[in-house]
């Protein structure tokens, strides 16, 4: 088994002083792993395509790597 899980979001910003409006979405998938000297410890790596429209600039549909650790203290990813 892969235990990939799949990810998908999105975004807008809105700065209305400098006249831009940015949205981007983005899709992928990821997979946790643990640390093999420590298995409290874990990690995880990710794939991504991601894609931006904005009214100043376009961007093309990118992809990305992702890697982050696991706060155990604040119980969520950095």
């Amino acid at each position: 088994m892969t235990k990939l899980r799949e990810i998908a979001g999105g975004g807008v910003l809105y700065a209305p002083e400098r006249n831009l409006v940015y949205f981007e979405a983005f899709g992928g998938v990821e997979r946790v792993f643990k640390w093999p000297f420590n298995p409290l410890t874990k990690f995880k790596v990710g794939a991504y395509v991601v894609t931006s429209v904005a009214n100043k600039f376009a961007n093309p549909i990118q992809f990305k790597v992702g890697l982050a650790t696991w706060d155990k203290k604040k119980n969520r990813w950095r």
